[in-house]
């Protein structure tokens, strides 16, 4: 009897070991890959080839949905009777490959934004100290603004509803920089909340922490409003230096506290974007000392390292592959896996 249990034990703990673990890419909206049938039939096939186990599709690059909506313009680049997002789930289930949804948040809208956004939406948005509307040729919403919340619940909301996703993915959920947040909305309700007139300092800072905060959770309570389990994840950026957790640059620039988001069960899992050239020597050490940063996190299991495959030849994404499953991570994700060489590379690298 005593042996049974050993073996029993020991079965299970190697499954725990040596299970596969979440292997996924990121396929955009903004180049071939999803756009038409035939293009998501080989996307599906290229990911079985790769050993894919979970495909994130973006289902919203902008104000825009490829998907049937009601609430949201349908995108421009997409035939009028296709549901993408439809065709996708339906096709990888028969492959037994989980589909995430993969929402870009804060950022609504382009430098031609009024095109795009009604006058209700266009007052959602955030601005700099300067009162620039503009961050590197995109607009973001004032995460602090109730109503903007509640129109990007709703967006999801109508998605998990209809579409039977396995996961929702948050990207752009986040201020631009540290000198945004600064909206005359923003500022009110800094003040009505501290009692402070001058939003600047630590307090300023904890404050955009919480707006961003608030809009997971709220995310959060909207997938758990679902019958099924969703999958909830976000992006983080992981600009300049790998330092301790205040001072990194999703934390200190972008007010993503995502150490925060994973102690409450806001999200499974955090997708830092630790991208990088394996072919530069600075490059390739400061990947390795980001993963050393995430290594260091309480929550490490919930941390799955994002890897640029554009940036890299499969030689490169495969040394990088491996570097970070070598340092125990057992789910990566590599952006992008849309048409071309960047999909080409990554079959090379995985065989």
């Amino acid at each position: 009897m005593k042996k049974i249990i050993f073996i029993i034990i020991f079965l299970l703990i190697a499954t725990c070991v040596f299970s596969k673990g979440m292997k996924a890419v990121y396929v955009s909206t903004w180049n071939p890959g999803l756009f038409t049938k035939s293009q998501v039939d080989n996307t599906i096939k290229a990911c079985k080839t790769a050993g894919i186990t979970d495909l994130f599709v973006q289902v919203r690059r902008m104000n825009d949905a490829y998907y049937t909506s009601k609430i949201v313009p349908k995108a421009t680049n997409l035939k009028e009777n296709f549901d993408m997002l439809d065709y996708t789930i339906k096709s990888c289930k028969k492959n037994n490959i989980k589909v995430h949804a993969w929402f870009v948040i804060c950022r609504i809208g382009r430098d031609d934004y009024k095109k795009s956004l009604n006058p209700n939406q266009i007052s959602w948005l955030d601005k700099d100290k300067k009162g620039n509307l503009i961050s590197e040729k995109n607009v973001f919403i004032d995460p602090s603004n109730e109503a903007a919340r509640k129109y990007i619940t709703s967006v999801i909301k109508e998605v998990i509803t209809k579409y039977p996703v396995d996961g929702v993915h948050l990207d752009y959920i986040r201020y631009p920089n540290a000198n945004y947040g600064f909206c005359p909305h923003s500022v009110k309700q800094f003040t009505l909340e501290t009692g402070t007139l001058a939003p600047m300092g630590p307090q300023f800072d904890n404050f955009r922490r919480e707006q961003i905060t608030k809009l997971v959770a709220e995310i959060r309570h909207t997938c758990n409003s679902s019958k099924r389990k969703i999958i909830l994840s976000a992006s983080i950026v992981s600009w300049g230096g790998a330092t301790s957790y205040t001072k990194l640059s999703s934390y200190a620039n972008t007010f993503q506290d995502y150490d925060k988001w994973i102690r409450n069960n806001y999200v499974d899992y955090v997708m830092p974007m630790i991208y990088k050239r394996q072919n530069v020597d600075k490059q390739a050490k400061d990947y390795i000392e980001w993963l050393k940063v995430y290594s260091n996190a309480k929550h490490k299991s919930k941390i799955v390292p994002a890897i640029a495959g554009y940036l890299n030849t499969s030689d490169g994404l495969k040394r990088q592959i491996t570097i970070t499953e070598q340092a125990g991570y057992n789910n990566w994700i590599v952006f992008d896996f849309n048409e071309g060489a960047d999909r080409k590379n990554l079959i090379a690298a995985l065989k």
